[in-house]
């Protein structure tokens, strides 16, 4: 029994799973695309209970639509670089 679900998650529900959400990405960015400016909020987090972080997560997410429009996991090394561009863009932005 453990197989056959991993068998029919890996055939079944991660194609489907993956295939829906890209198209829901597809649709939200084209959404976003004909407007004039977003409006967005960012978030991340790249610490753990109790444990020295490997991974973390960002977020972001359009506020007028309320949709998210993307969302990351990866290694914390890359984190902390994404998170220092992400707040040099910003930065470069409000000026």
């Amino acid at each position: 029994m453990h197989c056959r679900y991993h068998v029919h998650t890996r055939k079944y529900v991660c194609p489907s799973v993956i295939t829906n959400y890209r198209e829901e990405r597809r649709k939200i960015l084209a959404m976003l695309d004909k407007l004039d400016g977003i409006n967005s909020s960012n978030d991340g987090q790249c610490d753990s209970r109790g444990k020295s972080a490997k991974y973390g997560w960002y977020s972001s997410i359009e506020n007028t639509k309320n949709k998210v429009i993307d969302i990351q996991l990866v290694q914390v090394s890359i984190m902390i670089n994404y998170i220092s561009l992400w707040t040099e863009e910003s930065n470069i932005s409000i000026e």
